[in-house]
């Protein structure tokens, strides 16, 4: 698939991939930080809101049991200017604390349950602080004895159901952080964990994508190396020898052409290196080739010359070179020496023929070739 992609092409693509592998990874991560943030976010703006107002709302009831409780004794010792100090008091606490901490608690979002018990604290709380103030209605009027037996009985029993309320409520909250606070860890751990194996299978991606590109690269490459250097040392080199050879007169030196072409189907750059690889093998063949054959020519003029000279040797003046075995130049060169031996011939026989008259007794025989040189001689 990647042997027709250009190698830039496909470096660039190695990159794009690893590059969105790093995007994907970051994404994860940032929703996975987003599932924390968002628990975190309700456990920080719900249950902390809710337990904050919850411990107003607890503070305040309290503070206005205890400064009644200080009104009373007040009132039996006769001390109005301190009775009318807690009166103040008593009054910011229930018309100012109190009221913020329970519009507060009213903001803000609960849970079914939560909200169900919310409801059933009002109640308790509003009986509690009409009994607080009916309290309040019996010392005005200095009825200290039916205001203690009130505060002590009646109004001290739903004290302690707003209490035993407040306690619930308080649970159901802090069972609620409790949930979301476990929601947020196991948010954590599973973000830590899906974001390990997203890095695990990006990072095993990336080495598989960056292999798979490099010995698509590398492999070719090393092939191509290969024919290089066994054209080099090989078929180049032993041509080289060999044309030496031939220059100081030795045909022993044999070369053969055993470099096999690529063959390789790529479009990319290695591809085109390739072929013109494969082109220089073709043309080196072909110098053996034409090597070899220029080899038997010369051997084959030897051979010529060698039986010319032996048929010399033997008298046998007639022979001549083969010349229709050879072609162009060497052609010409064989016919050269046929020509050659014709030319020093034709006076001899000519000569032979005149001797062989004047053996019969002509002494009119002349040679009538027009010769030239030492030919005259004769």
């Amino acid at each position: 698939m990647l042997k027709d992609i250009k190698v830039g092409t496909k470096l660039i693509g190695g990159f794009l991939m690893v590059a969105a592998l790093g995007l994907v990874i970051g994404l994860v991560g940032i929703r996975s930080m987003t599932s924390i943030f968002n628990v975190g976010d309700e456990l920080g703006e719900k249950t902390v809101p809710q337990l904050a107002s919850l411990n107003t709302v607890d503070g305040a009831i309290r503070d206005v049991r205890r400064i009644q409780a200080r009104i009373i004794l007040a009132k039996i010792n006769k001390d109005e200017a301190l009775f009318a100090q807690y009166e103040a008091e008593v009054k910011k606490v229930r018309d100012v604390d109190y009221v913020e901490s329970r519009a507060a608690f009213d903001k803000v979002p609960r849970s079914p349950t939560a909200d169900e018990a919310w409801k059933t604290l009002g109640k308790g709380l509003d009986e509690y602080l009409a009994s607080a103030l009916e309290v309040r209605q019996l010392l005005v009027s200095n009825k200290e004895e039916e205001a203690e037996k009130l505060f002590l009985g009646d109004s001290r029993e739903k004290f302690s159901i707003v209490n035993g309320q407040l306690t619930k409520l308080a649970a159901i909250v802090t069972s609620t952080a409790v949930t979301r606070g476990a929601a947020m860890d196991a948010s954590m751990k599973t973000g830590r964990m899906t974001l390990i194996v997203v890095m695990l299978i990006g990072c095993i991606l990336a080495i598989g994508l960056g292999l798979f590109i490099s010995r698509s690269l590398t492999a070719p490459l090393a092939q191509v190396a290969e024919r290089v250097e066994r054209l080099m040392s090989v078929e180049i080199t032993e041509l080289e020898k060999g044309l030496q050879a031939m220059s100081r007169g030795d045909l022993s030196v044999h070369c053969e052409a055993t470099t096999k072409k690529l063959g390789l189907d790529r479009s990319d750059e290695i591809g085109i290196v390739a072929k013109s690889t494969d082109t220089i093998v073709e043309k080196a063949q072909g110098a053996i080739a034409s090597y070899t054959s220029l080899q038997q020519i010369v051997r084959a003029l030897i051979g010529e010359t060698e039986k010319l000279t032996v048929a010399a040797r033997d008298g046998a003046l007639s022979t001549r070179g083969n010349d229709a075995q050879f072609k162009g130049a060497y052609h010409d060169l064989v016919k050269g020496f046929n020509s050659t031996l014709d030319l020093v011939l034709d006076p001899v026989n000519d000569a032979a023929a005149v001797l062989e008259r004047v053996a019969e007794r002509d002494l009119t025989a002349r040679i009538t070739g027009d010769y030239k040189g030492d030919h005259t001689k004769i």
